[in-house]
């Protein structure tokens, strides 16, 4: 097993601080998360200034906005206008050097109107047209399971089959949902290979706590011995902190779990 370890960004670092402080954690990648001072049309005039931040020591990540975005609307337009915003965002992905790019599988319509099927088909139509422009862009795409009462990770078994997208697995969310842990693994024993990145969210709950790895209930090493021996992937520790001694302690919890499987 080879996994890159990262971390995330949240806005009120500055792009310079984010990528001095992770390159102090040794970290092989960030991933930026596309919204607030990091949307599109700031960070299209800052691709220089990352790529110069980047070097040769640290690569690329980004998460897509989510914000407003409804890729599984049963509504053509409004889908259509959410999936050309992405498309906007992968382009400045591509422009920025990430390697991949994480977006949400998600609709914002009443779960007591709509049905499930209705709304998974519609997901399934913009995921593909996604997909299809990642790849002519050079950016893996993945789409993240939230917390949502249409879509949940125990579905990406549908997408798999319907797309040729690839997923990030919210560790956080799929507890939100209550999917069991025993589900999530037999999920990564069958679709591992299309589980290429991961957002360790760890919680002590049913909830989105967004803890440093360790600090939760989440049994992480249980669910990285249930991917295939050679699998290859990302890990972002996601936690919800500006203090890097927290998310120090975090990606060296993790790196101890990776070494210890």
């Amino acid at each position: 097993m080879q996994v890159d370890v990262g971390v995330a960004s949240y806005p009120d670092l500055s792009l310079s601080e984010l990528f001095q402080q992770s390159k102090n954690l040794n970290v092989d990648f960030i991933e930026i998360v596309m919204e607030g001072e990091y949307h599109r049309a700031k960070l299209a005039n800052r691709v220089s200034e990352c790529d110069r931040l980047m070097g040769d020591e640290i690569s690329l990540i980004v998460h897509l906005p989510f914000g407003g975005l409804d890729v599984g609307s049963p509504f053509h337009h409004v889908r259509s206008g959410a999936v050309q915003e992405l498309k906007k965002n992968i382009e400045l992905a591509s422009d920025l050097g990430a390697e991949k790019a994480v977006f949400h599988a998600d609709t914002f319509v009443h779960p007591e109107i709509w049905d499930k099927e209705t709304i998974l088909d519609s997901l399934c139509e913009s995921v593909q047209e996604l997909d299809s422009f990642a790849r002519r862009h050079d950016v893996e795409l993945g789409i993240e399971n939230v917390p949502s009462p249409f879509i949940t990770v125990g579905d990406f078994p549908l997408l798999f089959d319907e797309t040729t997208i690839n997923a990030t697995l919210d560790t956080g969310h799929s507890r939100v949902n209550q999917i069991s842990h025993e589900t999530v693994s037999r999920l990564l024993e069958t679709h591992g290979d299309r589980f290429t990145h991961f957002h360790l969210n760890d919680t002590r709950g049913a909830s989105d706590d967004h803890l440093p790895v360790g600090m939760g209930t989440t049994d992480f090493a249980s669910l990285f011995r249930s991917l295939p021996n050679e699998w290859n992937g990302s890990m972002t520790v996601e936690a919800i902190t500006t203090d890097f001694e927290y998310m120090a302690a975090g990606v060296e919890r993790l790196r101890e779990i990776l070494q210890a499987i």
